[in-house]
């Protein structure tokens, strides 16, 4: 049975859309996470959703952060 969760991914700073497009797909390829995504009144935060019987939320903020760094 799914456990859904939801999280939000501080950036920092505004980004840009390739970026976020990157990031978005970084965190989806992850398994367990349902939903990612970046909402066009807050740039710089993204809205994940995932299973916790999966994947815990500092394992997806780990993926994230290390693509942003090797982007940025």
């Amino acid at each position: 049975m799914l456990q859904l969760t939801g999280l939000v991914v501080h950036m920092g700073h505004p980004l840009s859309n390739s970026l976020r497009r990157l990031l978005e797909d970084c965190a989806m390829h992850q398994q367990g996470v349902t939903s990612a995504r970046f909402t066009e009144s807050r740039p710089h935060q993204m809205l994940i959703e995932y299973d916790r019987q999966q994947i815990n939320s500092f394992e997806i903020i780990h993926e994230v952060n290390n693509r942003a760094l090797q982007a940025g």
